[in-house]
């Protein structure tokens, strides 16, 4: 099939996040075996259990197969993965089921006064950048990523940039961040927070 496989929706215990995410995932594992390798080898006990749980050649449907690995994530975190009609909250899903093993990327807070990082903060989960019409005015713009430009400029503008933090040795306001990764992020996570309409490129450089 080249269309992605979809679930049937569980209106009884509210299956949405999981319909959404789980589609994706398993896009990739059936169209692009190297990429989803990358995101399996460092990945979490939840992506690992997905993909024993989605690559075993049974009879079991897609829908008892998203049951099984809710089933796992709502034991240990009940709360957020209720198997009822709370449902759950994509982004928290995204968190726990995308997070690595190992570091993917680190987050510099630059002072330009004393021409060095003063603060450094390692992140292990996905790649997340909140876009609004908040922030694509307040970063993305003064960046110089408006409408035309590529998606590497726009991620670029929410990564770096100034900070609102003083710096904590001069107390210079001329802060800014700056991101190393330590390895390509195999997904980013992107999260619209308003009704607007956003166009992506099909490659990041």
């Amino acid at each position: 099939q080249d269309a992605p496989i979809g679930f049937k929706w569980d209106s009884a215990t509210y299956s949405c996040a999981y319909d959404s995410l789980f589609c994706i995932l398993l896009d990739i594992l059936r169209t692009t075996p190297a990429d989803w390798t990358k995101i399996t080898e460092q990945g979490s006990d939840y992506i690992q259990y997905f993909n024993t749980v989605f690559n075993t050649n049974d009879d079991m449907s897609w829908e008892t197969r998203r049951q099984t690995v809710r089933q796992l994530l709502c034991a240990e975190h009940p709360t957020k993965f209720p198997l009822s009609r709370d449902g759950a909250d994509i982004h928290e899903l995204c968190d726990y089921m995308l997070k690595s093993q190992q570091p993917l990327y680190t987050q510099h807070i630059y002072c330009k006064n004393c021409k060095e990082n003063v603060k450094s903060t390692i992140y292990n989960t996905i790649l997340e950048l909140r876009c609004s019409e908040t922030t694509w005015s307040k970063k993305t713009i003064r960046a110089g990523a408006i409408s035309g430009q590529s998606i590497t400029n726009w991620i670029h503008a929410f990564l770096h940039g100034k900070t609102r933090s003083k710096c904590s040795r001069c107390n210079s306001t001329q802060t800014e961040y700056r991101t190393n990764y330590n390895i390509k992020p195999p997904l980013i996570h992107i999260i619209l927070n308003e009704k607007i309409s956003v166009r992506f490129d099909q490659t990041i450089a």
